[in-house]
């Protein structure tokens, strides 16, 4: 589930988040995001922040986006 505000199209404000059932250790574990984004013309930069619950590989990354509309 997740929410995004767009700011005149050129400014996103996102964040999200989503439980899951793990196999390997029997329970629900989580994911967060918070993240934004810029568009100018047709190239697009996001960021987004993720938490992770245990030892997801998310737990606590930075990732980059670098787009091009064409």
């Amino acid at each position: 589930m997740g929410v995004e505000y767009s700011l005149m199209r050129l400014l996103y404000f996102r964040c999200g988040a989503e439980l899951y059932d793990t196999t390997y250790t029997n329970g629900v574990e989580w994911c967060c995001s918070l993240g934004f984004g810029v568009r100018f013309f047709h190239l697009q930069f996001d960021m987004a922040y993720t938490i992770a619950d245990g030892n997801s590989p998310l737990s606590n990354a930075l990732l980059f986006n670098l787009g091009l509309d064409f």
